[in-house]
């Protein structure tokens, strides 16, 4: 696929415009963020904890944390969406269009959600719809970082930019979905439809692109060959490997929200205020990555994180009152996000040319599929009272710190150039 070369006059603010409005709208609008009122409808409407999950049947939390994995199955097959947009011309563009059709669409998903609320499996099956098209703006907007990352020698400060933008995201998302959470599902529909849609108009005038994209051969054999170039990096799936497994222990969303809702009887709003602190903890953790990646090695900056990461999960274990979670998320977000910056810089590296996007969504995917297979381990085990949210914290840090002895395997040459 001859995919022409993006025009990079206007320097990186430009693009950081672009890659943030792709990323806050990929991932605002996302099920799993404004999740508090699709839970509520789960648990009242669908008997999936009937009037109160706190009290309901053993299972409950089990088929919560299930509709959300299935939900984000797009996400897990990312690459799939990428190995297109390297090979496959849309309308004779390689991302202006992708970016364009996949955010109008998931915002007219989101609208037809709101309507199509009345049996779990047709909102599962328009929820789930919904995040194809925001794999795609999300797939795309990661190979943009990668080419401009790489052009512009810009890796580290694009990661801590997207990872900023997401935790702006938090801040938002935290008390815009406990408020949503209180009023009728349709509004969060159309909310959600509004988010999605914001990118178009970022898109339409600063993401240029000349509709020339031709294919080398053909759709069919483009496709071959990038897929050919990814299965055989072995550096990638190394790293996607990795990934995988480190991503596992690390988050524990959903037996979080049944402590706080069924523990701490905290209101949705407070839930979502939470969130914030831990979305203001992230944007602390970009805003110092982007001056301080350069002083050490990728490698060092991983193994901090993971550390970092794991002493935030083990913060858990004291979520006894609301003053003392409002710190532990904000020191969680931050030390966690630490481990999210190094795992995404890792992830541009190791991308190689012509295969940006579905290199880069394959190592995404395999940090979403490996964080929710870890919060459906989790659900279980609070599901079938083995472990409470202490017990959880504790295993949840254990397994995290246990992943540094992973890391001393990984070749340099995983790990970016020696002077990135």
């Amino acid at each position: 696929m001859a995919n022409p070369r993006l025009d990079l006059s206007g320097g990186e603010w430009r693009w950081a415009v672009v890659i943030g409005g792709g990323i806050l709208a990929s991932t605002l609008a996302q099920s799993g963020t404004l999740d508090l009122p699709i839970r509520n409808l789960l648990t009242s409407k669908f008997e999936v904890a009937k009037l109160d999950p706190c009290v309901e049947a053993t299972g409950s939390l089990h088929t919560i944390s299930e509709f959300f994995a299935i939900a984000a199955f797009p996400w897990y097959l990312k690459f799939i969406v990428g190995v297109f947009s390297d090979s496959v011309p849309l309308l004779g563009t390689m991302r202006r269009h992708y970016v364009l059709l996949s955010a109008t669409a998931a915002a007219i998903l989101w609208l037809l959600a709101g309507q199509i609320q009345y049996s779990y499996l047709s909102l599962l099956a328009v929820i789930t719809a919904m995040e194809t098209m925001l794999v795609v703006c999300s797939t795309v907007t990661g190979a943009l970082l990668v080419e401009v990352g790489q052009r512009l020698d810009a890796a580290g400060r694009l990661v801590a930019a997207r990872i900023f933008v997401e935790g702006i995201c938090s801040v938002v998302a935290g008390p815009l979905a406990g408020a949503l959470a209180g009023v009728p599902f349709q509004i969060s529909a159309i909310v959600g439809a509004i988010v999605a849609f914001t990118v178009v108009p970022v898109a339409f005038i600063w993401l240029n692109e000349p509709a020339t994209a031709k294919y080398h051969v053909s759709a069919i054999v483009d496709v071959k060959e990038e897929l050919r170039r990814i299965l055989r990096s072995r550096l990638l799936w190394l790293a996607a490997g990795f990934i995988f497994v480190a991503s596992m222990p690390q988050i524990f969303p959903t037996p979080l929200w049944n402590y706080q809702k069924c523990e701490m009887r905290l209101s949705d709003p407070t839930i979502g205020y939470l969130r914030a602190a831990g979305g203001a903890g992230s944007m602390l953790a970009a805003m110092i990555y982007a001056v301080i990646y350069r002083w050490s090695s990728l490698r060092t900056l991983i193994a901090l994180g993971i550390v970092g990461s794991s002493f935030g999960s083990l913060s858990y274990v004291f979520y006894y009152s609301v003053p003392a979670a409002f710190v532990i998320e904000t020191a969680n977000g931050f030390l966690t996000t630490l481990w999210v910056l190094a795992m995404m810089e890792m992830a541009v590296w190791v991308a190689p040319q012509r295969a940006e996007a579905a290199a880069f969504a394959l190592l995404m995917g395999a940090n979403n599929l490996g964080t929710a297979v870890g919060d459906y381990l989790f659900s279980d085990l609070v599901d079938w009272s083995v472990l409470g949210l202490s017990g959880i914290a504790k295993l949840s840090a254990v397994g995290t710190i246990l992943m540094i002895a992973l890391l001393r395997f990984l070749p340099n040459d995983l790990l970016g150039p020696p002077d990135r």
